[in-house]
């Protein structure tokens, strides 16, 4: 159980300890500020053996789908997020670059595979109105997939921050959780079994982003 503070006045929530992957490339701080103001337990990690046995996982990121995937892999983070994840079916979160590198692969600086946790790519955003500047930057709706876990009692439109110049794209729409305009429709979030993935910054992302972090604590 975890203890939060809200308008002055503590609450409890029940939740399993959420550890949080740190590999050098996340918004640690935050993401864990924002946590702990939901009530939830949390650890950042960067260890193979205690990612292996964690209880839900969220995954950040921002920077270069090569350069974090070569990192996860060195440490043999890669192995021991299979192990969590797909064999042992923990909640995982991936936030931002931590989506991207759930997919099969990367285009950022030549092919790079990726986790293959959701069978997709990921490219630049090539938007088709010349105003809409890369990278994408700001606050943005998000159209929601009806039936999607990680959204449930956020409304329809709502907005999330986004920095990002690269975007997925799902071979399997069943996946696809919600999209987003900006210039193109792009994939802004992704949800399949226990593996989620939000493009935006939830933890930037004001009183819907809190929402949808308060949602995967109470998986």
């Amino acid at each position: 159980m975890g203890a939060g503070l809200r308008d002055g006045v503590t609450f409890y929530i029940e939740c399993s300890m959420i550890t949080i992957i740190d590999y050098g490339m996340g918004n640690l701080f935050s993401i864990r500020g924002a946590l702990e103001y939901l009530g939830a337990d949390c650890e950042v990690v960067s260890d193979p053996g205690r990612i292996f046995k964690a209880e839900k996982i969220i995954l950040p990121g921002v920077g270069s789908f090569c350069k974090a995937m070569d990192i996860i892999v060195e440490r043999d983070i890669d192995k021991a997020l299979r192990e969590a994840v797909l064999s042992r079916k923990i909640p995982l979160l991936g936030i931002c670059l931590g989506m991207q590198i759930l997919a099969t692969e990367g285009a950022e600086g030549g092919p790079r595979a990726g986790l293959n946790f959701i069978n997709a790519t990921v490219h630049k955003i090539e938007p088709a109105i010349s105003t809409c500047k890369i990278p994408h930057i700001g606050f943005n709706e998000v159209s929601i997939i009806n039936g999607t876990r990680m959204f449930q009692g956020i409304r329809e439109g709502a907005d999330f921050y986004f920095i990002h110049s690269y975007r997925m794209i799902c071979d399997d729409d069943c996946t696809v959780a919600a999209t987003t305009e900006y210039g193109i429709k792009f994939v802004s979030a992704v949800e399949k079994d226990n593996i989620w993935g939000c493009q935006f910054h939830p933890e930037k992302s004001q009183k819907n982003g809190l929402r949808l972090l308060r949602n995967f604590i109470e998986l």
